[in-house]
């Protein structure tokens, strides 16, 4: 059985709560920071990189074509639009 990578990334909100995730590309992980209880999202693109956002940063880049569910030929599946 393959051993699952695990990534770990401080809250953006607060910088208190260190979240552990796996580390797969192409997923966005919704989380609860434990510390400020807000909600942050960390997406690890196809390339390997990792992006946190806020609720309001991830609005602001979530596929406006397809809401964020990654089925369009505009986010390749990416859930989000990044430069």
């Amino acid at each position: 059985m393959d051993s699952l990578e695990v990534f770990e990334t401080p809250c953006p909100q607060c910088g208190a709560g260190i979240f552990s995730f796996p580390y797969k590309p192409g997923t966005t992980h919704r989380l609860i920071c434990p510390s400020c209880k807000k909600v942050i999202y960390i997406h690890v693109t196809m390339n390997g990189s990792v992006l946190t956002f806020t609720s309001e940063e991830y609005a602001e880049h979530k596929c406006k074509k397809c809401n964020g569910t990654g089925k369009c030929p505009d986010c390749k599946g990416a859930k989000i639009i990044t430069c």
